[in-house]
């Protein structure tokens, strides 16, 4: 898969498809532990985004000497615990798109959970660009899940306010929604949301994740991120820069062709 944590897409063995990311990769363990808790949070939230689950990652498993690291040398995934990133459709049977076209932005059924993800990425200062993914479930509607919080929380975890990072491709779909009034609405949620929900992932998280320091580390991350949720206003800041910047992005988005990435074949591979 596309990406610097060097994902893999793989089959488990209970038949479902993941977006497998696994430990020590050359984002560090932090990335998966920061995957943990951002899911229970957009959850929390009632946003789209796919099912966690922890797999098992065998000798014996089959295509196992194709699951590797690209560094300087080809470095082997060792054998243990890793996330998987459930795929919210059978890609053998339904594509998946990392992107829509601006044409079919009328039919995404899940339209305002974006300003609430907006809101959400200036809360959590997720430092890199904020990525959907898109399938059609029913019907000629669309649904998107919001994917790859491994960087949120800012760097190290010290919730550094953050410039606005979302993809010009990001900006034009934020341009189709009532970015002001779901933003509005995620911050209201955000506000909402019960302390203990910002640790009922903590205790779920494979304690081979972490490292020196990590438990007084985000012990600490979190206790500040629950201060923040009482000190929204850069939110609506950044929801004005947001509206510039969309507009650019919309301009330019209509002035180029439009790609998109399906994914199918299930197996252990990466997308070239």
């Amino acid at each position: 898969m596309r990406g610097r944590s060097q994902s893999f897409l793989v089959r488990g063995s209970d038949g479902a498809c993941y977006v497998a990311k696994f430990a020590n990769n050359p984002l560090g363990n932090r990335t998966l532990i920061n995957e943990c808790i951002v899911s229970d949070l957009l959850t929390a939230l009632r946003v789209a985004t796919p099912d966690l689950a922890i797999l098992h990652l065998g000798d014996c498993c089959q295509g196992r000497e194709e699951l590797y690291f690209s560094t300087n040398t080809r470095e082997s995934i060792v054998s243990g615990l890793h996330l998987g990133s459930k795929c919210p459709v059978n890609p053998d049977a339904v594509a998946i798109f990392d992107f829509l076209p601006r044409a079919l932005y009328s039919r995404l059924g899940n339209l305002a959970d974006l300003g609430v993800v907006f809101a959400f990425d200036e809360w959590a200062a997720h430092v890199d660009n904020r990525q959907f993914i898109f399938a059609r479930l029913k019907g000629s509607c669309f649904t998107a899940w919001a994917i790859d919080n491994g960087m949120c929380f800012g760097k190290d975890w010290t919730l550094t306010p953050n410039a606005l990072y979302a993809s010009p491709r990001c900006f034009d779909i934020y341009s189709y929604c009532d970015l002001e009034e779901s933003a509005r609405r995620g911050t209201h949620l955000i506000e909402a949301l019960p302390a203990a929900e910002l640790y009922a992932a903590h205790r779920k998280i494979p304690r081979d994740w972490f490292g020196a320091g990590d438990d007084i580390a985000l012990n600490t991350m979190l206790e500040t991120l629950r201060k923040r949720q009482q000190d929204l206003v850069a939110i609506h800041e950044q929801v004005a820069v947001a509206r510039e910047l969309r507009n650019l992005a919309s301009r330019a988005a209509r002035s180029r062709p439009q790609r998109s990435l399906a994914f199918s074949d299930a197996g252990a591979r990466r997308e070239k």
